[in-house]
């Protein structure tokens, strides 16, 4: 009987001293929760981990949404995404994209441009707008040149720009120019069979018919992945 009021009277004690140590922290914890709700540095930080991460959510589910061909919804999450980091010229080319899905070209040429002018040098958002700025809602051809100009500077070598730089001047209805311009692809790549294909249809139109049906039938012979033999039935 005694041993076990022994025992009862040193839990009480126990729980007793328990409850007086955590009392006495109260003091020590109250002005360290204070102090850290006044650190600008410890919010800051803590601000933009949770923005970071709310940037993220938004941003790869706009993805999906774009994959998917959802563009009203993957715009309202590429929004929200640019209200947190305006900063990523990534989002405003996805969202460019999802605004060509709904035919708001001049929506996805603000995007592109915007894109721009946080990266002035990327290759995507040059080339997207490069080829928006040729649709026949836009006719914006000297602003489509300039584009793929700059991108055959940034990649001189890439003759899948030249190409893309004369197929503009053709839609310009500028063929002649368009024909020069593949010589530099010629000289670049005398194996690719694409450069003369597209350099035989920009002659014809030019004018110079029995030229243009000289490379398409070169073209032909190098089997060319871009030849189509419908361009021969003008050449008789």
């Amino acid at each position: 009987m005694l041993s076990c009021l022994k025992n009862n009277l040193l839990k009480m004690n126990k729980n007793k001293l328990l409850i007086i140590f955590f009392a006495s922290l109260i003091p020590i914890i109250q002005p360290l929760s204070f102090l850290t709700s006044f650190n600008p540095r410890l919010n800051s930080n803590n601000a933009v981990l949770a923005n970071e991460k709310d940037y993220d959510f938004y941003y790869d589910r706009a993805i999906k949404y774009l994959d998917n061909e959802e563009y009203y919804r993957a715009i309202q999450d590429f929004d929200k995404g640019i209200q947190i980091n305006p900063n990523d010229p990534s989002i405003y080319i996805d969202r460019g994209i999802a605004k060509e899905g709904q035919k708001d070209l001049k929506g996805a040429i603000a995007d592109y441009t915007k894109a721009l002018t946080l990266d002035p040098n990327n290759l995507d958002a040059i080339y997207n707008r490069g080829w928006l700025r040729t649709d026949n809602k836009i006719k914006n051809y000297d602003g489509a040149i300039s584009d793929f100009i700059k991108l055959t500077e940034l990649e001189p070598k890439s003759v899948e720009n030249i190409i893309d730089l004369a197929t503009v001047y053709s839609n310009a209805n500028k063929n002649k120019k368009a024909v020069k311009i593949l010589d530099k692809g010629i000289a670049l790549e005398p194996e690719n069979g694409n450069v003369y294909f597209w350099q035989g249809i920009y002659k014809i139109l030019a004018g110079n018919v029995a030229s243009g049906c000289k490379s398409i039938r070169k073209s032909k012979k190098m089997k060319a992945s871009d030849y189509d033999s419908s361009w021969l039935r003008l050449c008789g």
